[in-house]
């Protein structure tokens, strides 16, 4: 099966268990079987240096389409087997990145992304269940959490301040809960935003590089240059370096379908004083 998902181009799958847990209550009963198959496409990666952009949205959504198709054709493949197997719709009927933990992928970040050991987070993932009898794979710990929380470069550069500095226990999971009520709204008015892909040094320059910068200088490679950390925001047309980043106004946050919480210990406009490592913006922003 794995030798037939890369001839159709897919970049990685793996193999778990369905978990009821992963799989959101509206689409539960819709499973063909006890095995999901989670399938993985890069995302270009010049367009991905572009972010946030309208190039670099529509090679997200470019990289979506695609996979959909060789996930489909993979299904077909199975099914010729004399197997069952139904990959999921393109609005999401489950949470994709902990069954791609599961599988073996990669590893969750502190911008809430899949981090794979090759592409970071400038990955697209989705997934099909199955009753098919393969072997399950296992998670894998590539190291990507332990340099993925030294680096914080992603927390100092969100342009809303929505990543928190530290991993949390949420309801089971150990993760930096984003402030999703300020991340998705900017992303609807900033090209899908994406600053916390463009700026992962594991995205930029994969993670064995990573590693092992930081392994004999103990650095992470590219924080603090213009390469990995510097972008052009769409709402201003400005480009914003290292210890820059766009002040957000109350219109950014305003939008139809959010509620805004006018009781919050900081401004909308805020901006960090220091934009130090240490963690000072989780307190600003009130977690």
């Amino acid at each position: 099966m794995k030798l037939e998902a890369a001839r159709l181009g897919l970049s990685a799958v793996g193999v778990t268990a369905y978990d009821i847990k992963y799989n959101y209550a509206e689409y539960q009963g819709l499973a063909v079987g006890d095995t999901i198959i989670v399938g993985i496409i890069e995302q270009n990666f010049d367009s991905t240096q572009m972010s946030p952009s309208v190039r670099a949205e529509k090679a997200a959504l470019t990289a979506y389409a695609g996979l959909e198709d060789r996930m489909s054709a993979l299904a077909d493949w199975i099914r010729d087997q004399g197997y069952a197997a139904r990959p999921e719709g393109f609005v999401g009927e489950s949470m994709v990145i902990p069954y791609a933990v599961a599988a073996g992928l990669g590893q969750l970040g502190l911008n809430g992304q899949l981090l794979t050991p090759h592409a970071g987070s400038r990955c697209r993932i989705h997934v099909m269940s199955t009753d098919a009898p393969f072997v399950h794979d296992q998670p894998v710990d590539y190291g990507i959490e332990g340099i993925c929380d030294k680096c914080q470069v992603c927390v100092r550069r969100c342009p809303p301040g929505a990543i928190p500095a530290n991993r949390k226990d949420s309801r089971g999971v150990v993760k930096a809960k984003l402030n999703t009520k300020r991340c998705l709204p900017v992303m609807g008015k900033a090209a899908g935003c994406s600053v916390c892909m463009k700026v992962c040094p594991v995205q930029r320059y994969g993670l064995a590089a990573v590693l092992e910068e930081f392994e004999s200088t103990g650095e992470i490679l590219g924080k603090g240059s213009d390469d990995l950390e510097g972008f052009d925001w769409p709402l201003d047309g400005k480009h914003y370096g290292p210890g820059e980043r766009p002040r957000l106004g109350r219109d950014v946050f305003e939008t139809p379908g959010f509620t805004f919480d006018p009781d919050r210990k900081r401004p909308l406009d805020w901006k960090d004083s220091s934009d130090s490592d240490d963690g000072g913006r989780a307190e600003a922003l009130g977690y």
